[in-house]
């Protein structure tokens, strides 16, 4: 039997890689490109190894390494943390070893992981001397790459979500993985829940009936997952006017166009929905995910610039932007329009990121306007705009999304179940109204009680979603019902 081993790596190239190598050593490699997915595949079978960098985009490994310590089915599963040797100064390190697992630093080398895996497999002593020999990892052009120093200007639109920086390099503030812990400490709260069905249903990780969650159900893809997915968009009246009038902004170049909603209002989700509906002959087009706010305004205009295609960025603020006019009037020469969506916008805190983006809506050529915004952001994202008045004036449109009403919230379930493969009754009538007055509305939520409830129905093999099972559900999440 073949060991099972998880690689938690957010460069894609990288990951490739190092899946590969274990590959040809035989062993059995699931990868993940997040803490939360590492996570979900640990409590439901066996894994032998996790494999993962010391800080990630959403979720430092020593934040997962500490929830895995937490619960009985994975405390003694052996984590192997990579990273930079900026990263792993003397406290990150005492932290692992006080978690009693071993750490690499970049660059790695091959036999140097292979053996360090080995041993810790047959749970013999490991070396903890560290390695000199770089090894160095292809693409799929077959380029040469430092494992540390990985290009990903060709996952522009990844690299932009993760927040690394221009040569693929992680982000050396150690503090900035705690800003990232946060972020997903709620969905992480959620998860736990799942566990706790799953204790109390006794079944342990590696029972066949564990493994068959979509097949009880009768579905051919997950239905209430709150990753963004196209294929579930639910086209409910505000979504449609929502996404109506942004696009006539950007088509008629308008300048500035605001999208503000609640946390899990389907903000994202449009502003996927969006991305995927431009015409490439007519549009160029970047979507920019904030994931922290201590971006700077140089940050910001560099990453413009390259996601509108400027190849190499000056590093002199004026130059850049002369840079980056001219590949704006390139595009309009071209008959295209430039676009930039960025979502997250409420990460967006100072004046000086709002003068920015007052300056870059200046560049124009006689009576047209060369770039338009489009800001995707919580309810606070009013108070940032406010911080440079004339920016707030040059606000062309702006929409905001409410939560749904309870017969919305109807529609939204049972579309959910249609696309994913089910087109008989799961929820009862009274089941979906309670689920209406626990997520009040909220797409995200209706989500994750809908997805816990099925899983819950899973686990006590029912056939049937009904108002106890919510109300059960809504109990482990520490919802209210509307009073």
């Amino acid at each position: 039997m073949t060991n099972t081993i998880i690689i938690l790596e957010s460069n894609k190239t990288f990951l490739k890689q190092i899946r590969k190598l274990l590959e040809a050593e035989t062993y059995t490699v699931i990868t993940c490109e997040s803490a939360l997915d590492a996570y979900k595949v640990a409590i439901k079978q066996q894994v032998d190894l996790i494999v993962t960098n010391v800080q990630l985009p959403k979720v430092s490994g020593l934040h997962l390494a500490k929830k895995l310590k937490s619960k009985a089915i994975t405390d003694k599963v052996p984590l192997l943390f990579f990273g930079k040797k900026t990263i792993l100064d003397a406290q990150v390190k005492e932290r692992i070893a006080s978690l009693g697992h071993n750490f690499l630093a970049l660059p790695l080398n091959k036999s140097k992981l292979i053996e360090m895996i080995g041993h810790i497999l047959h749970h013999e002593p490991v070396d903890d001397d560290d390695q000199n020999t770089e090894v160095k990892f292809q693409d799929d052009s077959g380029i040469e790459h430092d494992a540390s120093q990985v290009d990903t200007d060709k996952f522009d639109q990844k690299e932009i979500k993760e927040g690394l920086d221009k040569s693929g390099e992680y982000r050396e503030d150690y503090e900035a993985s705690k800003v990232l812990a946060e972020i997903t400490q709620q969905a992480e709260e959620n998860l736990s829940s799942i566990i706790a069905a799953k204790e109390k249903s006794q079944l342990t990780p590696t029972s066949p009936g564990t493994t068959n969650y979509l097949g009880w159900w009768g579905f051919k893809i997950r239905p209430y997952s709150n990753t963004p997915d196209s294929r579930f968009y639910y086209n409910s009246k505000q979504h449609s006017e929502a996404i109506t009038r942004l696009m006539h902004a950007v088509e008629n170049m308008e300048g500035l166009a605001v999208l503000i909603g609640r946390i899990g209002s389907g903000k994202t989700t449009l502003a996927r929905r969006m991305l995927e509906s431009f015409d490439p002959s007519e549009y160029v087009v970047a979507l920019m995910v904030i994931i922290h706010s201590a971006i700077t305004p140089d940050w910001l205009l560099r990453k413009i610039a390259l996601q509108l295609g400027v190849k190499k960025t000056e590093t002199q603020k004026l130059l850049l932007i002369g840079q980056l006019y001219q590949r704006l009037v390139e595009i309009y020469e071209e008959g295209k329009k430039a676009v930039i969506l960025i979502d997250e916008a409420q990460m967006l805190q100072t004046r000086e990121l709002m003068e920015e983006f007052r300056g870059l809506l200046n560049l124009e050529v006689p009576g047209k306007k060369l770039l338009t915004f489009v800001f995707f952001g919580l309810e606070e994202l009013n108070d940032y705009l406010a911080l440079d008045e004339p920016l707030k004036q040059r606000i062309a449109l702006k929409y905001t999304l409410h939560s749904f009403d309870r017969p919305s919230t109807r529609s939204y379930i049972l579309h959910r179940l249609h696309v994913a493969g089910v087109t008989n009754p799961i929820f009862s009538e009274d089941a979906i109204s309670l689920v209406y007055e626990l997520a009040k509305g909220t797409p995200r939520l209706i989500n994750t009680i809908c997805n816990n409830a099925l899983l819950e129905g899973f686990f006590l093999k029912k056939r049937y979603i009904d108002q106890n099972l919510i109300r059960s559900v809504g109990e482990n999440l520490d919802l209210e019902e509307h009073a």
